[in-house]
Formats: structure tokens, sequence, C-alpha cells
């Protein structure tokens, strides 16, 4: 598997159109769209983590996509790259603007050409929580055509991760900070914990990997894995 900066070099990351969609708050998303198949076998959305960036966590996996024929839009997270925000919400809007970008792709393809969806750290606890909505488990109204998911060190529990990234901060605060956070998505909380459980993913529709840490083989598999769908 190719490092970033090789990736950036070689033709998968050649020659992208920029698209863009707005989210439901209003903010404006961006994202970098590789179509190099007239007919593609699938559409991968691919979603950076924490503090990242989209080709720098997924433009390294571009190269496997090309060579089994898929196309490949890498997004920019709200409040990450060229996309409008001023703080991130681990996943809690995060997941609804993937579910919209989701929803950009059925516009640009016909509904038959699968979509896979492969995000790390952040993003693959994005990942599992738009899967997991029932706005898209719902395919009689939504067909958005899911086939596949790969959450890539998704965190289990929201609340526990706020806490670790907090670190030593005095408990008062930090215990603060939290009820704020769920005061202000306290509307998400329930959907947070139920969904990113591992033990109750609402995921039964879709073939998916739960990938710990990176593997070259485990992530590799997913080419068999999706001719298997």
């Amino acid at each position: 598997m190719l490092q970033y900066e090789e990736a950036l070099t070689e033709e998968p990351l050649q020659n992208s159109s920029k698209v863009s969609i707005t989210a439901r708050d209003g903010l404006k998303l961006s994202g970098r769209l590789y179509r190099k198949r007239e007919h593609p076998k699938a559409i991968v959305i691919a979603v950076h983590g924490f503090h990242s960036g989209g080709l720098r966590d997924m433009g390294r996996f571009a190269d496997m996509y090309y060579r089994n024929d898929f196309d490949y839009l890498v997004i920019s997270q709200r409040s990450h790259e060229a996309s409008e925000g001023n703080y991130l919400t681990f996943g809690a809007k995060e997941s609804f603007d993937l579910i919209d970008w989701i929803r950009q792709i059925r516009k640009l393809y016909p509904v038959t050409i699968p979509i896979i969806l492969h995000g790390v750290s952040m993003g693959a606890a994005t990942v599992i929580l738009a899967a997991g909505n029932r706005e898209v488990l719902d395919g009689n109204k939504n067909p958005y055509n899911i086939k596949c998911c790969i959450s890539d060190s998704a965190y289990s529990d929201i609340m526990d991760q706020i806490s670790y990234l907090m670190g030593d901060t005095h408990s008062f605060i930090k215990t603060a900070y939290m009820e704020l956070f769920k005061g202000k998505y306290g509307g998400l909380e329930e959907v947070l914990r139920q969904a990113l459980h591992l033990r109750s993913l609402l995921l039964e529709k879709y073939p998916y990997r739960l990938c710990l840490f990176t593997v070259k083989r485990q992530i590799c598999t997913i080419c068999k894995f999706y001719s298997d769908i």
C-alpha cells in the first residue's frame, strides 16, 4: 500500500473534480471526486479522522480502489480543510453530513452502482453512525445501495472519547464540559451510544469490517469481500 507522499503523485489521485454539499445547518462542505471509470463497479466514500485531512488519511487507499475499478470520493469533514465550520462533534453531526454525501452520490451515479463507506478513526465512527441511522436503513424510502462498510479504529463510546481527550483536566471542568456537550447534542446522545457500542451496531443489513488497526492484508481483502456481496 502506498504511503501518503507517494499516493499524491500516482494516477488514481490525479485530475479530480471538486464537489460540495450544503449541510443541514447551512455549512458548505467540500470533497474531491476521482472519476476514473465510465462504468465503475462501486463508489467509495472515504472519511478521514480527527484533526486530519481527506488525502492525508485516505489517499493511500486510492490506488487499491482504482485497480479494482472503483471511483473514489474523498470528503473533508466539517471544520477541516476547505469545509466550513468552527468545531467538530465526534461523528454526531458528521454522520448526517455523510448521509447527505451519499445522497449527492446518488444524484451523480445510477442507483444500481453500489456505495462503500470507508472511514478511519473519527471517520470510522462517522461511518458506523451513518450506516446505522434509520434514515439509511429504511431502504424502501432511501435506496442508497450501501453494500459494505469499513470502520478502521472507531472509538466505542463518544463520552469516553471526550473524557480521554480532556486528559488530566480538573474533574469539575471535565464534568461541566461533558454535560455541556450532552445538552447541546442531547437529542443525539442515545443514537450515539447505541450506534457506537460494538454490540449494537445496527449494521446487520450490511457486510462490514471492523479494523482495530490498519493491516495491509486485512484492508485489501475488501476487493474479494466486495465480490462476495
